[in-house]
């Protein structure tokens, strides 16, 4: 049997109001500690345009939060 991720991506939580935007530093920390595969955009469930925007832009990330909802 393989086991899947069910995991909620950081994007997904804020979406639901499980966590706040100001929360992504959490996120950020937990992919650097973790030993994931995934990019840090995968893992925060963004785009890469999304990620990108963000980088660029931290102030974005509500804006990408409220598109997506």
């Amino acid at each position: 049997m393989i086991k899947t991720d069910t995991r909620k991506s950081f994007i997904e939580l804020c979406i639901g109001g499980d966590v706040s935007p100001s929360d992504i530093d959490r996120f950020v920390r937990e992919w650097h500690e973790s030993d994931s595969h995934e990019s840090l955009a995968e893992y925060l469930g963004m785009t890469h345009e999304e990620y990108a925007s963000w980088v660029e832009t931290p102030s974005a990330l509500k804006h990408i939060i409220a598109v997506r909802k």
